[in-house]
């Protein structure tokens, strides 16, 4: 009669769809991912909705990320950011995704007045590692995509500047674009735009 697995032994497609399907299921996960960000970001952070799918490879839509600078100004917000996990591996420090998508993204990089740092810089400080000894995490993802986004880098430390393009004060709307190939290793990103 053939082989006799057990297939009720492990998770069916149909079986994990279900669990993260579930609207309660759902809700505890946004407002744990929001929490835990808030809490260790010192910082407004919230997060409208999470949709998981594991096969064929593990996908996260989130909905609604909003995400406040530590002068309570948005530093980005997405209606939409979906991540493609490709790889994983500890030994090498590695974390590779297949595919990152965002959605009518608004990021805000702003250097304040009387600040040396992007705004930005608390979140990079937040996840940089004490320990010398340990690997560099090194990212990678093949494609990396924005739809109908904007952006605005402004250096309040930087005089105004009339009649010209001003580089210290930048603000371009409808951004559609890709970046294929993206590496960050270290203080080194590598890519190529399209």
């Amino acid at each position: 009669y053939g082989d006799h697995r057990d297939l009720h032994s492990f998770p069916t497609r149909r079986s994990s769809d279900l669990l993260f399907r579930s609207s309660t299921v759902q809700t505890y996960i946004t407002q744990y991912i929001a929490t835990e960000f808030s809490e260790k970001l010192n910082t407004t952070i919230s997060v409208g909705g999470v949709d998981m799918d594991f096969f064929p490879d593990l996908s996260v839509i989130i909905e609604d990320i909003y995400v406040e600078d530590l002068h309570s100004d948005t530093l980005l917000y997405t209606s939409e950011l979906t991540v493609s996990l490709e790889n994983y591996n500890g030994d090498e420090n590695r974390l590779a995704f297949d595919r990152i998508v965002l959605s009518d993204a608004v990021i805000n990089l702003i250097k304040y007045e009387s600040e040396d740092e992007l705004n930005i810089r608390f979140i990079i400080d937040a996840f940089r590692s004490d320990d010398t000894t340990s690997q560099t995490l090194r990212l990678s993802c093949n494609a990396v995509e924005l739809i109908n986004s904007r952006f605005k880098f402004r250096d309040e430390n930087k005089p105004e500047k009339k009649d010209v393009i001003n580089y210290f004060d930048l603000f371009v709307t409808d951004i559609n674009g890709k970046f294929w190939d993206l590496g960050i290793d270290g203080d080194t990103i590598s890519g190529t735009i399209d």
